[in-house]
């Protein structure tokens, strides 16, 4: 699929394709791994579990409890969204690869 003269990649097809309800990440501009605390690790949570990269089914970090401490299944969600847009590696850290890739599908 082409967007914005940009050759996506098949899984992130369905980024484009979900509900606007989801939020926005172009906001976050620090890198996050774990041990970070703040509103951005809070948006970076929603975006994944809206996406269905669920942090946690249940209690802190399942959706509508999202929290802004950046823990281990913040980690693990962050790694798997990574992994299905080929963004490499996909070791769970949100910096400049990921926020690229982000903005090149206009997220």
């Amino acid at each position: 699929m082409k967007s914005m003269g940009i050759t996506l990649y098949p899984e992130a097809e369905k980024f484009l394709e979900t509900s606007p309800a989801c939020p926005v990440v172009s906001t976050i501009t620090k890198d996050l791994t774990i041990g970070s605390v703040g509103a951005e690790v809070k948006t970076l949570q929603e975006f994944l579990n809206c996406y269905g990269f669920t942090v946690a089914a249940t209690g802190s970090g399942s959706t509508g409890n999202e929290t802004i401490m950046f823990g281990f299944l913040t980690q693990q969600a962050l790694a798997k969204f990574q992994s299905s847009a080929n963004i490499s590696p996909a070791a769970g850290y949100f910096g400049a690869k990921t926020r690229a890739y982000l903005r090149s599908i206009g997220y």
